[in-house]
């Protein structure tokens, strides 16, 4: 479970999302990415399904290099 979890702070930390956008000047960036921090962030980046019948696809943010 740990591994997902860092694997979802790494996208979300390499993501333009705007105002949802976190300082990069902490250390560990992990301390940042609490429940609602990244609930928010997903969903920010999510492009919404086409029906009810199919899952939101992610990738709507650009790549923050």
């Amino acid at each position: 479970m740990q591994s997902i979890v860092t694997f979802q702070v790494l996208y979300l930390d390499s993501i333009d999302i705007g105002l949802l956008n976190l300082d990069h000047g902490s250390f560990p960036r992990m301390r940042d990415f609490n429940t609602d921090v990244m609930k928010s962030m997903i969903l920010a980046d999510s492009i919404p399904a086409k029906s009810d019948t199919t899952a939101a696809d992610f990738g709507k943010s650009q790549v923050n290099i």
